[in-house]
C-alpha cells in the first residue's frame, strides 16, 4: 500500500514538473505547437490528417521532435507517434471508421525534444458519410 503512494506522489510531482507548476516554465523549454486537420467535418471511413508545426522560444523550427497524439474518439482513445522533419513538421494519420456522427473528437497532442516540451489540441466532428 505505501510503495502505491509513494508512485503516486511521483507522478503528481512529475506531472507538476511537466506542466511548470512547482517549477518555472522558463527552465524547462518550453515548444510552441500549432496543430491543425485538413478535414474539420470528415465522413465517416475516411482519414483525417492531422498537421503539427513545433517551434522553439526563438521561433526557429524544431527537427525530430518526438509528437505523440492521442484521439479521444466517444469509444476508444487511439494514440499515434511521429517525428518532426527539418521545417519542424509532422503530419498523422487518424482513420476514423464509425466514429460517432457529431461527436467532437479531441486529439491531444504533445511534442518533446531532449528536455523541452509542449502541447496542444485539435478537434474534429465526424459526420454521415455520402452514399
Amino acid at each position: 500500500m505505501a510503495s502505491a503512494v509513494i508512485a503516486g506522489m511521483i507522478l503528481i510531482i512529475f506531472d507538476y514538473f511537466i506542466t511548470g507548476i512547482i517549477f518555472p516554465k522558463d527552465r524547462l523549454g518550453l515548444l510552441n505547437i500549432t496543430a491543425s486537420v485538413d478535414k474539420p467535418n470528415p465522413p465517416q471511413y475516411s482519414t483525417v490528417h492531422l498537421i503539427v508545426k513545433v517551434m522553439d522560444k526563438n521561433n526557429s523550427p524544431v527537427s525530430f521532435a518526438r509528437i505523440e497524439a492521442t484521439a479521444h474518439y466517444k469509444a476508444k482513445d487511439t494514440k499515434k507517434i511521429g517525428c518532426t522533419d527539418d521545417y519542424g513538421e509532422a503530419t498523422l494519420s487518424f482513420r476514423i471508421s464509425r466514429a460517432t456522427i457529431g461527436y467532437e473528437v479531441i486529439i491531444d497532442i504533445r511534442a518533446k525534444k531532449g528536455k523541452s516540451v509542449g502541447s496542444t489540441k485539435a478537434s474534429f466532428i465526424p459526420r454521415a458519410r455520402m452514399k
